[in-house]
């Protein structure tokens, strides 16, 4: 066997190199461009797609976009990205499937969502449907289509990912509902 022919997972090279700061600029792949993001505890792979404006983390190959409000992050403190990979997981998908989008640092809509990135199923953590210009509201978990996408909204990650009584329900109510919308 080979060393010289082993590719190593994008989320394993960060956890690697966590303590290094490496800035890379745009280095072009098949359709988009990857930048290497180091700020705090992060270690990112940005993803900006040529002639678009959303910067998202993940490769959104399964069209799953996650909407996330998080001030104190580029796109995701790693205990909360921790939790997200693992129900990721649960759900047969990985970082590669999905977009994570930080709505705090950059405004996003429904319309250049659709129009940019085409997704199938949009999670938002802690942010309402009209804050994306969508024209209804919807509660805590309970999937909701519109325009041929599935929607669900649910508290921030960092209230479900806890180990309290309240965040164990949290937990349940969000894996229902993550099973019902990807039939698991």
């Amino acid at each position: 066997m080979s060393f010289e022919n082993i590719q190593l997972p994008d989320f394993l090279i960060a956890d690697l190199y966590k303590d290094c700061l490496v800035d890379l600029d745009f280095i072009e792949t098949k359709q988009s461009a990857l930048v290497n993001i180091k700020s705090g505890d992060e270690a990112r792979n940005e993803t900006v797609l040529p002639g678009k404006n959303l910067q998202f983390m993940g490769e959104h190959k399964q069209k799953v976009t996650v909407l996330v409000n998080d001030d104190k992050s580029v796109f995701l403190n790693r205990n909360d990205l921790d939790f997200l990979t693992n129900v990721l997981k649960a759900c047969q998908l990985s970082m590669g499937d999905i977009a994570i989008i930080n709505t705090y640092k950059q405004a996003v809509k429904f319309s250049t969502l659709t129009e940019e990135l085409e997704p199938r199923v949009v999670i938002l953590f802690n942010i309402q449907p009209q804050e994306i210009d969508l024209p209804f509201s919807i509660p805590d978990f309970q999937p909701q289509v519109y325009a041929g996408i599935t929607y669900l909204k649910a508290p921030a990650l960092i209230e479900i990912n806890t180990s309290s009584a309240e965040a164990r329900v949290l937990k349940t109510k969000l894996w229902t509902n993550l099973q019902q919308i990807f039939k698991l």
